[in-house]
């Protein structure tokens, strides 16, 4: 049966579905018709690495203040309705993002199709807004959980939360990399010190994410034995460029993910970090170049807190400091040694499960699921 699985978004917050939807995407069968409906002043661009029918609608819903975001539901939805009137036996709404941008608009869509929630953060804006705001959030976020037909999540430690709020149909879709782009025997970055232990940090380096916490183990670090690539950009790369010794720590800018590709490939180990000091707010996801890394074959060392800890408990390629303790990271890289071949293929093997080529088949079950309840 062909059916149509359309996906809202938002140009202004960058919510074009996450990473995880838009590659699964690729890999459903032909008889899926996706389409991405975006929200925004459509840019002069293409979003090439769409896979379906973009469609834009002019409507700056980054830039409507959160409370009248909520009121004018209505408007957002009746935009879509009046754009195309598909057939609501064979068509999927899915909304992937923090729930409080678009995510009410399901709650309309879903009085005439089938709708899907797709969980990537749980309480991503709690932090950002008034306490008055912040109720009318939690409200409309539990509104909305309650009327779609399904919510898929990509952590386990979601689910408690999910619960707590009375969510129900929830799927399990877990969150992984493109095995197309990131595998084990690629292309390589010519590093000229390849005969030291090579570690690479890729993402974004700002508060969220404490990259600086790797410039402070490095700086303590011999030169003679390791060196630190930064591959990503944000508004700490100023501040990280000051702190770092340019000895042994570099930088090299935002990039494409084949260019990323190839860095994590020549790299002995990739770290991750992420910041806890919002954990009481909300819980955030595993973080994306964790599976990137995994399916590329080197290992991790990670200082992410409590998302992390449950997967480097399962998987002995990931090292996981949840205390974020410094002395003990630095002996932790002292006592390290350079990665071999064999280590990369039990590493990439690990990491099958992780592959979104295999996701996308257990995100099709989900979808044939829904259109047949």
């Amino acid at each position: 049966m062909t059916y149509n699985l359309i996906i809202l978004g938002d140009i202004g917050f960058n919510q074009i579905a996450g990473n995880r939807i838009r590659a699964l995407t690729k890999y459903l069968p032909e008889n899926v018709k996706i389409f991405f409906f975006l929200f925004g002043k459509a840019p002069e661009k293409t979003f090439y690495h769409l896979n379906g029918e973009v469609v834009f609608f002019d409507i700056p819903v980054s830039r409507i203040p959160i409370i009248k975001r909520f009121k004018l539901q209505h408007q957002f939805a009746q935009q879509i309705l009046e754009y195309r009137d598909f057939n609501p036996k064979k068509t999927i709404f899915l909304y992937s993002s923090p729930p409080t941008y678009l995510a009410p608009t399901l709650k309309i869509l879903g009085k005439k199709y089938k709708t899907i929630l797709d969980i990537r953060d749980i309480y991503q804006e709690w932090t950002h807004h008034p306490r008055l705001k912040r109720k009318l959030e939690t409200y409309e976020q539990i509104k909305t959980m309650k009327a779609v037909d399904c919510i898929t999540y990509s952590h386990p430690g979601f689910e408690p939360f999910l619960k707590r709020d009375k969510a129900k149909k929830l799927k399990f879709l877990t969150n992984g990399a493109d095995s197309e782009i990131f595998y084990l025997n690629g292309p390589k970055r010519v590093l000229s010190n390849p005969e030291k232990i090579i570690v690479v940090y890729a993402g974004g380096i700002d508060k969220y994410h404490e990259a600086e916490i790797w410039v402070e183990i490095f700086n303590q670090l011999d030169n003679n034995k390791f060196h630190l690539i930064f591959v990503g950009y944000g508004n700490g790369l100023k501040t990280i460029k000051k702190r770092a010794n340019a000895k042994n720590i570099s930088f090299f800018g935002k990039t494409t993910q084949l260019i990323l590709a190839e860095f994590i490939r020549s790299a002995d180990y990739t770290v991750a970090s992420g910041s806890n000091k919002h954990l009481d707010h909300y819980k955030v996801g595993i973080p994306t170049k964790i599976f990137e890394s995994l399916l590329c074959g080197t290992p991790v060392i990670a200082s992410n807190g409590a998302s992390v800890e449950q997967m480097a408990k399962n998987n002995p390629f990931i090292t996981n400091f949840q205390d974020k303790n410094v002395d003990q990271m630095i002996k932790h890289f002292k006592t390290l040694e350079k990665t071999t071949e064999e280590d990369r293929i039990k590493i990439t093997q690990s990491a099958q499960i992780f592959d979104f080529k295999n996701t996308a088949i257990k995100f099709n079950e989900i979808l044939n699921l829904i259109l047949l309840q």
